[in-house]
């Protein structure tokens, strides 16, 4: 037999050299992998949403107009939150926010609004204006209105503490605090849904 076909005897790196594989391969297992993916993904999701979050409701008030409709207001002591335009009568529409405190994803706000239409859910990140025609259709619109600029919807609509112009009528109030704003200011649903009430009620 010549020494090409002689066995090798094991070295002394053989063990160590094996060991380092299995440590590897424990290393590169999957399960692990997937866990710590998945944390880092939630983490991730939970800040985001923490982050992202600029707009919550505690208490929505509700002012009806003599003319058919509901308007309200809702916010939190802190942060501005949504205003709704509602061309249907306030006991046909259903509009509630949840508030909902994560230690990690921070509070936040379920609103669910249900009309004659349908049923609808979002998350409320940033403040909103929220349309509902007289079919029951409802629209959300991105404003970025402040919390001062909520304080001064409400105080424009607000008959119980004699700041509303027209008591009874607060989409007119509505409309006149507007048109004191700067024109970028006001998103095209709300002149929209104005105009369209104004036509068909006025």
């Amino acid at each position: 037999m010549d020494a090409a076909s002689q066995p090798v005897a094991p070295t002394a790196e053989a063990p160590r050299a094996q060991a380092a594989g299995r440590r590897r391969m424990r290393l590169l297992n999957p399960i692990p992998l997937v866990a710590c993916g998945s944390i880092l993904i939630a983490v991730g999701d939970a800040a985001y949403e923490r982050i992202g979050t600029s707009a919550n409701v505690e208490l929505i008030e509700w002012t009806a107009s003599y003319s058919g409709g509901g308007f309200a207001v809702g916010m939190t002591e802190r942060q501005p939150g949504i205003v709704v335009l509602s061309a249907l009568e306030t006991e046909k529409i259903s509009v509630d926010a949840v508030l909902r405190h994560s230690p990690l994803g921070g509070t936040a706000t379920e609103l669910t609004i249900a009309t004659p239409s349908g049923r609808v859910q979002r998350r409320l990140r940033g403040p909103l204006l929220i349309t509902i025609d007289a079919d029951g259709k409802v629209a959300f619109t991105r404003v970025s209105w402040s919390r001062d600029d909520f304080n001064a919807i409400r105080r424009a609509v607000d008959c119980e503490s004699g700041s509303a112009v027209r008591c009874g009528a607060p989409f007119l109030d509505f409309a006149d605090l507007l048109a004191k704003w700067p024109r970028e200011r006001v998103p095209s649903a709300a002149t929209q849904f104005l105009d369209a009430l104004s036509r068909s009620r006025f």
